[in-house]
């Protein structure tokens, strides 16, 4: 299959071959769910790219020192001279930069990237892909790509039957070498297509009604329309090749949803590319923002996913759902530092280790090709005379010192809500879920990923696998009823094997388990005791390695989560001990 044979998905094709002809366009991203063909497509592109225009890939354990090259010191001293080596961003100068899952690379490799798109004229064109519900990703970063496309999976059954065909046909390149000729074409015509005034003017009006704050949305709409005018054959930008641009735009910069009406005004001359992409929408209207990801399909989709499991094990008895009540103050859970190199980023706790990036903090003897400079001439120095040095240092493999860096990293917090009819007495849960929102709004902050169990009645059951989508956890929060016994056995042992299965996914990723409950529990999970399979599954928790443990006392008067939080070697914390803001209410 080739980039031709891709079924649908005109405007992203339409993208590509827009920043080709045109770099200052900006670069796209593909925003979607798993499977909808984000990472096909642009891998189908590279091969409709010329031989001479370079194209790179990003891998996700990408360090700066891999990024911007250097000197290769191993190398050098074998040869005895200094020898360069390229780094990732050289590589591309003059093509593509590919990205493949953007929001899974650690901020201070973006901040490198697009610091250096930021040049003018950009060395090269950023391509990119994500998929949202795997991390969040700066608005900053976002707004810095010409062009956003957001995909989906098709529906349609003719269509999906014709995805197998094609991918299980063999194709031939006839198709690709006519549209290489058609951008060849277009990339000569460029310079002689004329922006009249009027047109200029149109951008400027367009882009402060739909409110786009920054500069770079004119810009990018000027080059992208610009291209697409070239595209097609004409010599001058019309008012259709901008409206047919401005969705593509504006969609990564949109606050609100915003509704274009692209129409095509481009003359009598037909457009001469239909038979490489047909655009079977032309005249309607175009939605595309990212709120219709977050909160409009992608929270639908999502919901669907995990299911409606807070309404499942209801049945006939009455129950309650309380609201968050209030807001309130959350001290940060500061969980240290450790010597373990952990991959995962974030903005909680420090970790030390050999990975990159992170920051520099001393030399080491033993380490993979970060070499330390300073440490290294250090250890060479005291040799020098007794080696013979006349005008160079003379470095032995003895004297290499490798770079220990710090940086921080996200963990993994599971919070284990007790959901029973004790926590409808005098309104614990509504403080219980007012205290859950201000530690899962902490969460995001720092970019630590979330689950959540639920146990009542008489099981427990995860309502939310890891996720870092916050607002999903907010709403999960607040569908949950209470009532029924206290199967706090039955939360624990959910608890325990959602951790071993996280571990088997992300070893060195730490987990910090938050069980909010009274402690009052009278559900056991099989014929034995309550409290012996409390004792059992809690010796199970604790011979976990990377976890922690919290419980938060919703009823202080009483002693059982007090013990419980003994057993499990963790913090206990009052629910008292989070006072609510000033000006905060309560409801009722």
């Amino acid at each position: 299959m080739n980039f031709l044979d891709f079924t649908n998905h005109e405007e992203a094709k339409l993208a590509l071959i827009l920043n080709v002809i045109d770099p200052l366009c900006g670069g796209v991203i593909f925003i979607g769910e798993r499977g909808c063909g984000k990472s096909t497509l642009m891998r189908l592109f590279a091969e409709v790219l010329p031989p001479d225009i370079p194209w790179v890939e990003l891998p996700l354990n990408a360090t700066q020192e891999s990024l911007l090259g250097g000197v290769d010191f191993e190398v050098s001293l074998r040869e005895g001279r200094k020898i360069y080596r390229k780094g990732i961003l050289a590589r591309a100068e003059g093509g593509f930069l590919y990205m493949d899952n953007l929001n899974l690379l650690p901020p201070e490799i973006l901040s490198v990237v697009f610091s250096t798109v930021s040049a003018s004229p950009p060395p090269f064109v950023p391509l990119a892909t994500m998929y949202p519900e795997e991390g969040e990703l700066s608005p900053h970063f976002l707004e810095r790509f010409g062009m956003g496309i957001f995909m989906e999976g098709l529906k349609v059954a003719n269509l999906r039957a014709e995805i197998v065909r094609k991918r299980t046909i063999c194709t031939s390149s006839v198709g690709l070498t006519g549209l290489q000729r058609l951008i060849e074409q277009a990339k000569g015509r460029l310079s002689t297509v004329t922006f009249p005034s009027p047109m200029e003017e149109y951008i400027v009006d367009l882009a402060q009604e739909y409110n786009m704050a920054s500069h770079r949305t004119d810009l990018f709409l000027f080059y992208a329309a610009r291209a697409y005018a070239a595209f097609l054959g004409t010599k001058e930008v019309q008012k259709g090749h901008i409206d047919k641009m401005a969705p593509l735009v504006f969609a990564l910069r949109s606050s609100s949803s915003v509704i274009i009406k692209a129409k095509e005004e481009i003359g009598d001359k037909p457009c001469g590319v239909t038979a490489y992409l047909e655009d079977e929408r032309q005249g309607n209207a175009y939605e595309i923002s990212l709120d219709r990801w977050c909160e409009g399909k992608g929270g639908k989709e999502l919901d669907n996913w995990f299911g409606d499991t807070t309404r499942a094990a209801v049945g006939d008895s009455p129950e309650e759902v309380f609201e968050a009540e209030g807001l309130y103050e959350l001290w940060p859970f500061f969980l240290g530092r450790d010597g373990k190199a952990r991959p995962f980023s974030g903005r909680r706790g420090k970790s030390r280790g050999l990975m990159a990036p992170g920051r520099y903090v001393k030399g080491v003897l033993t380490g993979d090709k970060d070499v330390a400079v300073d440490a290294t001439i250090r250890a060479a120095a005291p040799y020098q005379k007794r080696r013979g040095r006349k005008d160079r240092l003379l470095i032995c493999p003895e004297d290499l010192r490798y770079k220990e860096r710090e940086r921080k990293t996200g963990n993994l917090f599971i919070f284990v809500i007790d959901a029973s009819g004790s926590m409808g007495v005098h309104r614990k849960m509504a403080a219980t879920k007012g205290v859950l929102e201000a530690m899962l709004k902490d969460c995001y902050r720092r970019r630590d990923r979330v689950a959540m169990v639920v146990f009542k009645k008489d099981k427990a059951e995860v309502v939310l696998p890891p996720t870092k989508v916050t607002p999903l956890a907010i709403k999960k929060l607040q569908e949950i009823p209470t009532g029924g016994k206290t199967p706090l056995a039955a939360g624990l042992w959910e608890t325990y094997k959602l951790i071993t299965r996280e571990a088997h996914k992300r070893a060195k990723r730490k987990s910090v388990v938050v069980l909010l409950t009274d402690g009052k529990a009278n559900q056991a999970m099989g014929e034995g005791y309550v409290f012996e399979e409390l004792e059992k599954i809690c010796e199970l928790l604790i011979e976990l390695t990377e976890t922690e443990f919290m419980v938060v006392d919703t009823d202080p008067e009483g002693q059982g989560a007090a013990k419980l939080a003994f057993r499990l070697k963790g913090r206990y914390c009052p629910l008292s001990s989070f006072p609510m803001m000033k000006n905060s209410t309560s409801p009722g």
